[in-house]
């Protein structure tokens, strides 16, 4: 462990067992002697101690076991390095107030055990991936597995070969069909402030529920609006500008009221009876069952049962089903979710030329992506030239 003093204060302090780092350390220059002082080995506890009253950095090199409570204040920066992790004991909460410098690693495997770890700091982490890994106590589960718990954060991004890969949950009453389009379940959540003013800088802000939320036994449950996302109208709309924002989490509803906590803070003072619109994330409780006014937010790629937790593929190559297989008309390229989404009728993917109830005074449908192979005239085994077709095509939802 070295100490690297400026000025008698403790700008930087490394929790390690390698006593070569020790050994080569000579900047721990004592400014009042003019000697160096003595080397120290630390514990994870020393350092933030030492720490107390000085802003710094705590490099953490090696695995530091945490056996009760413990919170380390917002002025201290943690960076962990390659073999460096906190191992939380069941039933114990390690809060970490300032800044994570992760260098690439997940928190899931940053922070182990079963207790619960608080992340206060609203930072960004230089994660190699988007999101945080595996959560604490949770497992690795890989695309064609579904999930009783929850083992990633919603909406984690994971990228396999040409493909990417988004994590949700299926919807608490239907089931997921396997290579089938997964449809966003949720309603706007909308309110004015209700005379409430919020000043910039607020992360917290309560709405009113509205008759859909109230009507939703799962809306006003805790971090129902975590991940999701909130847009803030400014008033008088002169620029016809507004304020958006993601949501960190929410905390149950307490009579028609939520109150959500947001991961930056507004930037802007939100006034008296401004107008508020906020959703859930598009992945949480998703379903098969079609809707004329449902968009397809991924697919997976098997069988998902009810409120099980699943990788759904959003961009890349991918085979759904379809009535009858695209490709057949000259220049039929683009592809589109079908309404109907059904086992037996086949109908995941169309052509627009193929929707049957598509009229002059209905729009077209979503757009899935585009075909793939070539679909002209070909020669299947057997022998004979059949007319082009395929549901091999490239899916176009959310890179």
């Amino acid at each position: 462990m070295f100490i690297r003093k400026f000025g008698q204060e403790y700008r930087q302090i490394c929790v390690t067992d390698s006593y070569q780092q020790v050994h080569d350390n000579y900047d721990n220059f004592d400014d009042h002697t003019g000697l160096h002082s003595a080397f120290a080995m630390e514990t994870f506890a020393d350092a933030v101690t030492k720490m107390a009253a000085n802003n710094g950095t705590i490099i953490v090199e090696k695995n530091v076991p945490i056996t009760a409570d413990y919170s380390v204040g917002s002025h201290i920066e943690i960076d962990v390095r390659k073999g460096g992790s906190f191992a939380v004991a069941l039933g114990v909460t390690l809060t970490i107030g300032g800044n994570i410098i992760t260098n690439g690693q997940s928190l899931g495997s940053i922070f182990t055990g079963l207790g619960s770890v608080e992340i206060v700091s609203k930072g960004v982490f230089n994660q190699i991936e988007s999101g945080e890994g595996v959560l604490l106590g949770g497992s690795e589960q890989d695309i064609f597995s579904y999930s009783i718990t929850q083992n990633y954060p919603l909406g984690y991004r994971r990228v396999i070969d040409d493909r990417v890969f988004k994590y949700g949950k299926a919807n608490d009453s239907n089931d997921l069909l396997a290579l089938f389009g997964a449809r966003c379940t949720h309603f706007p959540q909308e309110g004015s402030t209700d005379a409430v003013e919020y000043a910039a800088g607020t992360y917290e802000i309560t709405i009113p529920m509205n008759d859909n939320a109230v009507n939703n036994a799962l809306e006003i449950q805790e971090n129902y609006w975590a991940k999701g996302y909130i847009w803030v109208q400014e008033w008088p709309m002169v620029t016809g500008a507004g304020e958006f924002y993601r949501i960190k989490s929410s905390a149950a509803a307490v009579g028609l009221f939520v109150t959500l906590t947001l991961e930056t803070p507004i930037r802007v003072t939100v006034g008296a009876s401004h107008w508020i619109t906020a959703w859930p994330h598009p992945l949480k409780n998703v379903q098969t069952e079609s809707d004329v006014r449902m968009s397809v937010v991924c697919v997976p790629l098997i069988f998902v049962p009810a409120t099980k937790w699943f990788w759904g593929q959003t961009w890349g190559p991918i085979f759904m089903p379809s009535g009858q297989a695209p490709g057949r008309g000259d220049h039929e390229r683009d592809l589109y979710f079908h309404p109907t989404a059904s086992s037996l009728g086949q109908n995941g993917i169309t052509p627009a030329t193929d929707i049957d109830w598509h009229t002059a005074d209905r729009p077209i449908p979503q757009r899935a992506g585009f075909l793939l192979t070539n679909t002209n005239e070909w020669t299947p085994h057997g022998g004979g030239n059949e007319l082009g077709g395929d549901q091999f095509f490239m899916l176009q939802i959310s890179p």
